[in-house]
C-alpha cells in the first residue's frame, strides 16, 4: 500500500519533522521574496505586505502535508498548488516561471539542512543526495519540471552559490518592500513586539551580500542574538520525540498504528 507520497522515515520525513526547522523560516521567506519574479507575484496576488508570515504558514502546512500525508493527499494538493500559480501571472512574471519555482524549492532545501545539522546532527553525502532528488519529487508536484542541474547535492550547493552571487536577488525594488514587511512588520502588535528577533532570525542567516539591497544590516544585536538562538537549537535533540516533531508527523505515526496495512515508522536514529 502506497500509505505516503514518500517512503515512512525517508530522509525527507526525518528532515521536516523536526519543529526546530521552524527558526528557519523567517530567512527562507525573505531569500524566496528576494527573487523578483517572486516578488512581483508575491506583491501583486497577495496580502503579503499586510499579513507576512502567512505566506509562511501556508508553505509549512503545504509542505508537512505533502511530505507526511498519504499518496492521495499529496496528489490533490500539488494538482490545487499548481491551479493556484497558474493564475499567477502579470507583465515579467509567472507563477510557473521554472527559475523561480527551483528557487523557492532551494531556500526550503539549504535551510532544511542546515538547521538540521546545526541541531540534530550532520547527514552524509549520500543522504543529502537522497534529499536532493526528494525535494525534486516533491518539487514536480507543484508543476516543476525536473531539471538537468543541478543534479546532486554538491551540485545544488554550487547553484545555489551562483545565485547568491549572481547579483538578481534583490535587484528590484519590490524584493526590498517585501523583506522589510517581514523584519519591520507595521502590524500586528505580536509581531511588532518579536521584530527584534525577526531580523536576528533573517540578517545572520541571509549572506552577507544580499543585505544592501534588501535593507539588511548586521549588528552586535543580530549577531548576539543569533548566536544564542544557534546554542538554544543544540538543545532540540534532547527533548523528547513528541516535542521535536511537528504534529503532521504524529499524526501520520498514529495513523500507521492504527493502520493495519501499513508498517510503523522505524525508530529515529539517536543523535
Amino acid at each position: 500500500m502506497n500509505y505516503t507520497a514518500f517512503p515512512i522515515d525517508s530522509v525527507i520525513q526525518r528532515v521536516a519533522r523536526e519543529s526546530v526547522l521552524i527558526v528557519g523560516g523567517p530567512a527562507t521567506l525573505v531569500l524566496q521574496v528576494a527573487h523578483p519574479i517572486v516578488a512581483r507575484g508575491v506583491a501583486e496576488f497577495s496580502d503579503f505586505q499586510a499579513r507576512p508570515f502567512r505566506r509562511l504558514f501556508r508553505t509549512l502546512h503545504t509542505v508537512y502535508s505533502i511530505v507526511f500525508g498519504t499518496a492521495t493527499e499529496a496528489e490533490a494538493i500539488g494538482q490545487k498548488m499548481v491551479s493556484l500559480h497558474r493564475d499567477i501571472a502579470g507583465p515579467g512574471y509567472s507563477g510557473m516561471d521554472p527559475e523561480a519555482q527551483l528557487w523557492v524549492l532551494a531556500t526550503l532545501m539549504k535551510s532544511s539542512i542546515d538547521l538540521y545539522e546545526w541541531s540534530v546532527g550532520p547527514l552524509s553525502d549520500s543522504e543529502k543526495d537522497a534529499y536532493f532528488a526528494q525535494m525534486l519529487e516533491f518539487g514536480g508536484r507543484f508543476g516543476l519540471s525536473k531539471p538537468t542541474e543541478p543534479h546532486n547535492w554538491a551540485s545544488f550547493m554550487g547553484y545555489y552559490d551562483e545565485m547568491t552571487a549572481s547579483g538578481k536577488l534583490g535587484s528590484e525594488p519590490v524584493c526590498r518592500d517585501m523583506t522589510q514587511a517581514i523584519v519591520r512588520p507595521e502590524q500586528p502588535l505580536l509581531l511588532r513586539c518579536i521584530a527584534p528577533i525577526t531580523r536576528a532570525w533573517v540578517t545572520e542567516p541571509i549572506p552577507a551580500a544580499l543585505h544592501p539591497a534588501l535593507g539588511l544590516q548586521s549588528t552586535r544585536w543580530t549577531r548576539g542574538c543569533w548566536r544564542v538562538t544557534r546554542r538554544c537549537m543544540k538543545v532540540a535533540r534532547f527533548l523528547p520525540k513528541p516535542l521535536r516533531w511537528v504534529p503532521h508527523y504524529r499524526k501520520l505515526r498514529r495513523r500507521l498504528k492504527r493502520s493495519p496495512c501499513a508498517t510503523s515508522p522505524a525508530e529515529p536514529r539517536s543523535r
